[in-house]
């Protein structure tokens, strides 16, 4: 991952707090597995009882180290936008009014646990909610 990006990544999280909420997933999938499918629906219950009201939530993608970095950016959104769907779902199609819902991808920028293992690359594998609170820059 080039300077460029990481300049990128620390402009787009640095106003932002990240969450507990992590969501994982198989190799090469899209395809949560089963606790980060009861995830989104903490998160979605979350949201309809306004524990974000008036934030922005970020679902932000990165992925292991494994491969081109081109193709685990590519990747690492789609793992994103699939926790956006499977959230938008859970909501029943919509969010409330007053909530923003976005996605971003970082590939392997930010690894958290060392590649060299099958548990590091699972951990590694991973959408995070990063949220904006009201009046933050």
């Amino acid at each position: 991952v080039d300077l460029t990006e990481l300049q990128r990544m620390v402009r787009v999280l640095s106003p932002r707090v990240r969450m507990s909420s992590t969501f994982r997933f198989q190799p090469g999938s899209t395809r949560l597995d089963g606790p980060s499918q009861s995830n989104v629906m903490l998160l979605a219950q979350a949201i309809r009882n306004g524990e974000y009201t008036g934030r922005e939530l970020l679902l932000v993608g990165f992925s292991d180290g494994r491969g081109p970095a081109l193709a685990n950016r590519d990747l690492s959104s789609a793992r994103a936008e699939a926790v956006r769907r499977d959230l938008l779902q859970a909501l029943g199609g919509t969010l409330p009014f007053n909530v923003t819902l976005d996605t971003e991808a970082f590939g392997e920028a930010m690894p958290i646990a060392c590649d060299d293992s099958l548990w590091g690359q699972q951990t590694n594998r991973r959408v995070e909610l990063w949220v904006r609170e009201p009046g933050s820059n």
